[in-house]
C-alpha cells in the first residue's frame, strides 16, 4: 500500500502512470497489489495546466519472483519472468521492447533462455 500526503490543491495522485487516488484532506492512498521492478515508483500530480512528479522508494519491497505460466501457448503474450514448459524444458522470458507472442522458446533466444 502506498500512503502519503501532498501540500497543494491537485485533486488527483497517479502512480506509476496507471493508477489514480484521489487527495482528500492533503492525503492520498493507494490500496493495490502494485509490486514495481525495482522498488521505485513514481507519483504525478494530477491538475490543469500540468502537475509534478517525483520518484520515491518504496518502503519494504523486494524484487518480483517468476510467474509460473504453464505449458507455451502461441495464442499467449508473455512478459520478463514468465516461465513457461514444453517437451521436458522449462524457459523464462527476458525483458525485450517487442511483444512476445508467438515466439516459441526454442527458435527466439532473444526472448527466452
Amino acid at each position: 500500500m502506498v500512503n502519503g500526503t501532498r501540500s497543494g490543491t491537485a485533486p488527483d495522485m497517479r502512480l506509476d502512470g496507471n493508477y489514480l487516488a484521489p487527495v482528500v484532506g492533503g492525503a492520498c492512498s493507494f490500496n493495490l497489489v502494485h509490486v514495481p521492478r525495482d522498488c521505485i515508483v513514481t507519483l504525478e500530480t494530477i491538475k490543469s495546466g500540468g502537475g509534478e512528479s517525483l520518484e520515491v522508494i518504496i518502503a519494504n519491497c523486494g524484487p518480483a519472483g517468476i510467474n509460473p505460466r504453464g505449458e507455451w501457448s502461441a495464442a499467449q503474450t508473455y512478459v520478463e519472468n514468465d516461465v513457461v514448459t514444453g517437451g521436458g524444458n522449462a524457459w523464462r522470458a527476458k525483458a525485450n521492447a517487442e511483444v512476445n507472442k508467438g515466439k516459441k522458446p526454442i527458435n527466439n533466444p532473444d526472448f527466452w533462455e
